[in-house]
């Protein structure tokens, strides 16, 4: 929750949200900005694991 300022959260309790929907309202939409970074840079981090795996699993350099 360090993505979420801890106002947002207390004025949707202070509006008589209960903990689920401040989870579904609040902190997901304000949390999704640095889960799709963390999804990018791991996307990028698994396709240079593949290209250097095929680089070390080939027995030739052409076919």
């Amino acid at each position: 929750m360090s993505g979420v300022r801890l106002s947002k959260v207390h004025a949707a309790y202070s509006l008589g949200a209960s903990k689920w929907q401040v989870l579904r309202h609040v902190i997901v939409p304000n949390s999704l900005p640095d889960i799709f970074t963390g999804a990018r840079v791991a996307m990028g981090v698994c396709w240079g694991t593949v290209v250097a795996a095929e680089l070390v699993a080939a027995n030739q350099g052409r076919a």
